[in-house]
């Protein structure tokens, strides 16, 4: 089976090829041929391995490495990620070591790296599962453990059709905490046990709030004054900007002093996003240049990393990218609320369903189709009564949605000391 699924593997990375040399990341490139393995200084601490694909899930690990940094002094905490921005957020979390980006799932590969590392415990979140990796973390004497778990209806079906490489695979665990019940019927049908429901660890992430100052000097670094309407689409995806900027006419025609600030999901798109909006018709603003908009202006370009929060902060609504054009299946819709928002999010949520569930049964926001965003942001500008509701709605799902790292954690200490 790993003769086979290494063959699969290198015809994977073989196919990509190409778009990594385009992409011009020369770092994320030999890491991911495994030209360039990290090395450690490990002494003789234990080594607690994270690993997460990408910006999001990277995030939702941050309250985790807090618990296992407080919990687990003497622990080396190492983190991996696939993406330059995950490697960008994982930099960010206190108490992390060493953070580098993963090699391709090649069997002569990760074991290098295993050997390298010696784990103790090797936290994976949310999915990204690898057959190599992780039988090379199992054979190198470590633990396993799934953390914010999620198996999606299009992986669940994927598995189906091959149920001995998924014992396999989801038998090298030796503990699985998903985000709800419905995951955890999933995994049991594919007849995996010792799996725990413990929430969302992506509740418990702590973000600095910006007191009424701290909003009134971001405003003014963005150049938005005078209590206009903002409007922040975040993580957007191509295609996504252009349909919100057409449907967006249409609101300006009728509250032409709404904002609209606009931040790509991708670093390499931040050109291509700023030319769209010249194309478009409007003046071109872009954060990371320190040119804040002039009377008139409507549309900022967020093209820098860690900007995000504070858009959300100083915005009244929010359409959240990966959600209006099928193929990238929806983002994290949970951290817009925390910064008090009307939240819309379009039908392709699919690698979200735990998120828009909560969401929609709490009343926090709203799922629309992309033709109709023009309606809804002009309904909720046109009644206050309208953007209150949703802002309540918000304020009590956050509230009640926390708790998911102590129950987490809890768990992980019955596995370490099995």
């Amino acid at each position: 089976m790993r003769f086979l699924y290494n063959f699969v593997i290198l015809a994977w990375g073989l196919v990509n090829l190409p778009r990594l040399l385009l992409s011009k990341q020369k770092g994320l490139l030999k890491a991911k041929l495994g030209i360039n393995l990290p090395t450690f200084r490990l002494s003789n601490k234990p080594v607690v391995w994270f690993h997460a694909v990408s910006l999001g899930e990277t995030k939702a690990a941050s309250p985790l490495v807090a618990k296992i940094r407080k919990e687990m002094p003497g622990a080396m905490v190492v983190f991996s990620t696939a993406t330059k921005t995950g490697y960008c957020e994982a930099e960010k979390i206190g108490g992390v070591d060493r953070v580098f980006y993963l090699p391709l799932d090649l069997s002569w590969v990760v074991r290098r790296l295993v050997r390298r590392l010696k784990p103790k415990l090797f936290i994976l979140v949310e999915s990204d599962f690898w057959l190599n990796l992780l039988t090379e973390v199992k054979l190198a004497g470590g633990r396993v453990v799934l953390v914010n778990g999620k198996l999606s209806e299009r992986s669940y079906t994927r598995h189906l059709k091959f149920p001995r490489f998924a014992r396999r695979l989801f038998g090298l665990m030796d503990l699985l905490c998903v985000q709800n019940d419905e995951y955890l019927e999933r995994l049991q049908s594919l007849g995996v046990d010792n799996v725990a429901v413990t929430g969302n660890l992506k509740f418990d992430i702590k973000r600095r709030q910006l007191d009424s100052k701290g909003k009134a000097e971001f405003l003014e670094r963005l150049g938005i004054r005078g209590g206009k309407p903002v409007l922040t689409v975040g993580c957007s995806h191509p295609k996504e900007e252009e349909l919100v900027l057409d449907q967006l006419v249409d609101v300006w025609e009728k509250y032409p002093d709404l904002t609209v600030l606009i931040a790509p999901r991708r670093p390499e798109r931040f050109n291509a996003v700023a030319e769209l909006i010249t194309r478009k018709g409007h003046v071109l603003r872009r954060y990371s240049k320190l040119e804040p908009m002039q009377v008139g202006d409507r549309v900022m370009l967020i093209d820098a990393i860690g900007v995000l929060d504070p858009c959300y902060q100083v915005s009244d609504f929010v359409i959240m990218g990966g959600s209006l054009v099928p193929g990238v299946g929806g983002h994290n819709i949970f951290e817009p609320l925390e910064g008090g928002v009307c939240l819309f999010f379009g039908p392709y949520m699919e690698t979200q369903e735990e998120l828009v569930k909560l969401v929609l049964q709490a009343g926090a926001g709203e799922q629309i189709r992309p033709k109709e965003i023009a309606s809804h942001l002009i309904s909720c500008l046109k009644d206050p009564k309208l953007q209150d509701k949703l802002l309540k709605a918000s304020r009590t799902l956050v509230d009640s949605t926390r708790g998911s790292t102590e129950r987490c954690y809890k768990k992980i200490e019955k596995a370490i000391a099995l």
